[in-house]
């Protein structure tokens, strides 16, 4: 709107690219950009000053990224806006779906970080990659599936815990308005994102990266560090040689 752009004109973009999304095959992209859309509807409704509503937000996101493996939305039965486009997030519905009796057999502590993949010969991979004539992967395409795969069920609920102290963010009064809500809207994308791929707590990613940035500044007060910053610091002046002193000196 501060570009002059009217509504409708938002909403056919939006709507265009959510075609195009799902015309390219990737489910990661419609589920962050439909999540996306309907956190922007909420924020033209609702006050920015009421933080527990963006916190409510962001609880319903982490809940359905971690909750999508087990709804069942039709699979290839059902085609997305007559797109010739199935429900299934282009095969990962399988793999959930023989994913959860190999988590079930180590629920509590599952197989380690990084492990369930692994090719020694004694890896439940190799009991999962059987259920699949021509597939490979080496991820389960969802954080919360891969990390009660890797880390079990202690692993999951450090997960939840570090996602939601994260987001905790959005309480920090001593932070600017439009930080805390741009950074709790970009912890939230990256959340979507999580839900049909092993983004959140996978080594070395940006959304990793950025949720463990976004867990320090919930933290952090802020006020304390501006009056820290305000203080004069003095100067000194570089100290001259006394070789190089004497020899500026007139005769």
């Amino acid at each position: 709107r501060n570009l002059g752009l009217s509504r409708s004109y938002v909403l056919a973009v939006i709507a265009g690219i959510l075609v195009c999304l799902i015309l390219c095959n990737s489910a990661t992209a419609i589920s962050v950009a439909l999540g996306l859309a309907i956190i922007w509807f909420t924020v033209e409704k609702i006050s920015v000053k009421n933080s527990s509503l963006f916190y409510l937000a962001y609880v319903t996101v982490l809940l359905f990224s971690v909750l999508l493996p087990f709804i069942d939305l039709g699979g290839n039965d059902v085609q997305l806006l007559g797109l010739d486009r199935d429900a299934s997030f282009t095969g990962r519905d399988k793999l959930w779906e023989h994913a959860i009796p190999a988590i079930l057999d180590r629920p509590i502590l599952g197989y380690g970080y990084h492990t369930f993949f692994s090719m020694d010969p004694f890896s439940p991979a190799w009991e999962f990659w059987a259920h699949f004539d021509y597939l490979r992967v080496a991820s389960l395409h969802n954080s919360g599936m891969e990390i009660l795969a890797s880390l079990g069920i202690v692993g999951f609920l450090v997960y939840i815990s570090f996602c939601l102290c994260a987001a905790a963010v959005v309480f920090n009064r001593t932070l600017p308005n439009k930080v805390r809500y741009i950074l709790l809207l970009l912890l939230s994308a990256f959340t979507l994102g999580s839900a049909t791929e092993f983004g959140l707590f996978y080594h070395n990613t940006v959304a990793t990266v950025f949720l463990f940035y976004v867990f320090y500044c919930a933290g952090i007060d802020y006020s304390q560090r501006a009056d820290t910053a305000s203080v004069a610091v003095p100067r000194f002046r570089r100290s001259v040689p006394t070789s190089a002193a004497s020899s500026n000196k007139s005769p």
